[in-house]
Order: C-alpha cells, then sequence, then structure tokens
C-alpha cells in the first residue's frame, strides 16, 4: 500500500491538477496578498493533503471520479512566489527565478552570448549556436585546442591482409585497431587455431 505522500505526489503530477493551477492564476491574475503579476503560484486552502481527506481520496482513480470537488476552483487562490513561500511558514526570502546568468563568451567565432543555468556545466554552453558548435567540432584547430585531443586518426597495418586503414588512437590504447574488417578478424583467429 502507498503512503499518503507518494499518493499526494501522484495526485498531484495529473493533468487535472496543472489546469486547476492555471485557471487559479488566470481567475486571479495578480498576488491576493501583495497584488503583485510576476511569479505567481497557485495555493491550496485548505491544504491538498486535507482535501484527499476529506473527499475520502486513495488513488489517482478516486481523483478522477471526483475530480469536480477536488479541483474546485473554490479551493485555492493566486500568490506570488514570495507570499507562498512565507504562506508555508518557511523563513527568509523565497530563492530567486529565473537565475540571473552572466553572458559567455563562444569559443568558435567569440560573440556573448547567455546559457541556461542547467547547461552550464559541461560541455554545453561553449558555443554560441549549432553551427559555431558543428564548425568547431569538424575544424582541425579546434579540436587540436581539446585536451582531449589526441592528434587524430592513426595509420595502421591490418594483421591479416596487410593493408593500410585509419582508426582513433583510443581504439589503439584498448586493443583494438588491429584488424580492418571483421572478416578480417575471423581469418586470422581461423589461421592461428
Amino acid at each position: 500500500m502507498r503512503t499518503h505522500s507518494s499518493i499526494n505526489k501522484s495526485i498531484r503530477a495529473m493533468n487535472e491538477s496543472r489546469k486547476w493551477m492555471d485557471a487559479i492564476k488566470a481567475r486571479d491574475g495578480r498576488c491576493i496578498r501583495c497584488g503583485s503579476r510576476e511569479n505567481l503560484e497557485s495555493h491550496h486552502e485548505p491544504s491538498f493533503a486535507q482535501l484527499l481527506v476529506r473527499f475520502d481520496i486513495r488513488s489517482r482513480y478516486d481523483a478522477r471520479r471526483k475530480a469536480d470537488q477536488l479541483w474546485s476552483l473554490d479551493h485555492g487562490f493566486a500568490l506570488c512566489a514570495q507570499c507562498h513561500y512565507s504562506e508555508h511558514g518557511r523563513s527568509g526570502v523565497a530563492p530567486p527565478f529565473p537565475r540571473i546568468v552572466e553572458p559567455k563568451q563562444c569559443v568558435c567565432c567569440g560573440a556573448s552570448f547567455v546559457v541556461r543555468p542547467s547547461l552550464q556545466r559541461g560541455q554545453w554552453g561553449k558555443c554560441c549556436s549549432r553551427e559555431c558548435a558543428d564548425t568547431m567540432r569538424s575544424s582541425r584547430q579546434a579540436a587540436r585546442g581539446n585536451p582531449n585531443w589526441k592528434g587524430g586518426l592513426t595509420t595502421v597495418e591490418c594483421l591479416s591482409c596487410n593493408t593500410s586503414f585509419s582508426v582513433k588512437p583510443a581504439i589503439i590504447k584498448r586493443g583494438g585497431g588491429r584488424f580492418c574488417s571483421r572478416s578480417c578478424l575471423r581469418r586470422f583467429h581461423n589461421e592461428n587455431r
């Protein structure tokens, strides 16, 4: 049997809940406490957990069956993020939303651009556009500036047919890159049994 908190989360994830939140924000249009029109959120009154108990809702099926009662617009109002934060008894200030991000410089063309906070780490957010990223990947100059650059493809001879072919150095390091094809690999193994 699921706990009350998991049922609460599951029902809050339903489309009906999202529609209710959007309808509350559209109806009020501003925070009922301070009048702000920025960062509106919908607040349940009474609390969502109390509504689940009041209407005896124990599953998503029950929630859909009693949708008119559970998601009535009489059970909520709009608050700004700051007022909603304090409404739930949290001290301090709500975290700013959205986060302010300083502009970055494109490693390919040098243009200034802004990246979403979620994409700032790792390899994302180094180029201002997909075209610059493609140019950087295909350009040998840009590749040589990459710390993972190992010198490009290496030419080696197949152990079975003695033809030359190109392979990445990382494949050779892992013990591969000795045969130009699978058929040469099979032939070599059959001959050396």
